[in-house]
């Protein structure tokens, strides 16, 4: 356990290894977050002083963030493997060469964060999945077909309210590929690299 000052917060950190434990100070709102977290990646357990808990940490690595405490829960493993158990396809072989922020410090977070800009690079570079999406609007002329329920709400002819469907990159899909993209971006401490690797890719993402 290396507990460690954050420059950009107030926060208290505490870095982890799976399974490992130790002792800190809680507030109660920081004890009724962490409580809340589903699945809970730490085991919590009152110590005999007030506000003071034993967490330990499970077999889930990643951050988890309350209004005082960041947690962060590093694997077992060196973390190229674990990239390797995951994607092995996507994974490239000298990864500390071709993706950047990629150890930058030893953070499963940090590095997940890199990897992920270069699998969203990589997907850009072959074309983003477009599909077909419904789509209602009022038009002047007729596309699709009417919206009868709309229409009748209408004192007016035009505009026609249509249901169509249209060919788009809007999807859930890429919506959710973006969502992810800016939830990193938004974590502290993921380093640079991966965070100016993602904001570059946050335009192309629409």
């Amino acid at each position: 356990m290396r507990p460690s000052s954050d420059t950009e917060s107030t926060r208290q950190r505490i870095e982890l290894v799976e399974y490992e434990s130790c002792e800190i100070t809680l507030s109660t709102r920081d004890v009724r977050e962490l409580l809340a977290v589903d699945p809970r990646p730490i085991d919590l357990t009152p110590c005999g002083e007030p506000g003071r808990y034993q967490i330990r940490a499970g077999s889930h690595v990643g951050v988890v963030v309350t209004t005082g405490t960041e947690i962060r829960i590093s694997p077992k493993i060196p973390l190229e493997n674990v990239f390797l158990l995951l994607a092995p396809s996507l994974v490239p072989l000298h990864m500390h060469d071709q993706l950047p922020g990629f150890g930058e410090n030893d953070d499963f977070t940090t590095a997940f964060a890199a990897l992920y800009a270069r699998v969203v690079e990589l997907t850009l570079l072959r074309g983003m999945r477009s599909d077909y999406q419904p789509v209602e609007e009022p038009l002047t002329a007729l596309r699709g077909r009417i919206d009868m329920a709309q229409q009748q709400r209408s004192p007016l002819l035009t505009p026609l309210h249509c249901r169509h469907d249209e060919y788009s990159l809007d999807t859930p899909h890429n919506r959710m590929v973006k969502a992810a993209a800016l939830r990193l971006v938004a974590l502290p401490g993921i380093g640079e690299g991966a965070r100016g690797a993602l904001t570059q890719l946050l335009p192309p993402l629409r």
